[in-house]
């Protein structure tokens, strides 16, 4: 997961057009671009997934499918 996110961080440095010069720290990166490291986002893919092939159910997979319904008068 570090190389995948090492290579992730090269790219959104190259598209944000920060070069050796200009350092920023990997935190500032990804608040600038408003995103999150790969790894985290594999592991929250990776969770839902298997949320999703539990039972109907079960209170996770509750939790993830429910709607919230608002009656306004």
């Amino acid at each position: 997961m570090n190389k995948l996110d090492a290579f992730h961080r090269k790219c959104m440095r190259k598209i944000q057009r920060v070069f050796w010069p200009h350092q920023i720290s990997n935190e500032d990166l990804y608040r600038w671009t408003n995103t999150l490291p790969l790894s985290v986002k594999i592991r929250i893919w990776r969770w839902i997934g298997q949320v999703l092939q539990r039972d109907g159910d079960k209170i996770a997979r509750t939790a993830l499918t429910w709607a919230l319904t608002v009656n306004l008068p």
